[in-house]
């Protein structure tokens, strides 16, 4: 094994071990989230979500963004409006089209969300001197647009 992989064996055992710490932070969040709001399936978050970022948006459209089966976004709609955080409507100009948005109770829940993750951010770049947060920053967006 060359000194190459050896480091970067060290490097992805460190980064692991980084990456398991800052999701137990995350999951604290999210705890704070579910004591805030009630408790939420991931799926009822992703729809959620979705539907926050894009609406008003179509199932289809909610389901290719959710990564879900149109028959699970049907579901999860339907206890989304239940809960009376989303509404689904249809539109005038195709009335075979639903629709979906949030309810204002719905925004707020988003919103919240939101708050908790930038706390949560907030937290774990407080250790960090500016340029190095830049700098975590910078790397962490190329990480993310290499997914795509």
């Amino acid at each position: 094994m060359s000194q190459s992989d050896i480091e970067l064996a060290q490097n992805i055992q460190a980064m692991t071990e980084a990456m398991l710490v800052i999701r137990k932070k995350e999951n604290k969040a999210a705890d704070e989230l579910y004591e805030s709001v009630g408790r939420f399936t991931l799926q009822q978050l992703t729809v959620l979500n979705v539907i926050g970022e894009f609406q008003p948006c179509s199932m289809s459209h909610i389901a290719k963004e959710a990564k879900l089966a149109m028959s699970t976004v049907t579901s999860v709609l339907n206890r989304l409006v239940t809960l009376e955080l989303a509404q689904r409507y249809r539109t005038e100009e195709d009335r075979r089209t639903v629709k979906a948005k949030l309810t204002d109770k719905g925004n707020q829940l988003i919103m919240k969300q939101l708050e908790l993750l930038s706390n949560s951010c907030r937290d774990l770049l407080s250790v960090l001197a500016p340029d190095e947060q830049r700098t975590l920053v910078e790397y962490l967006s190329r990480f993310a647009q290499s997914g795509d």
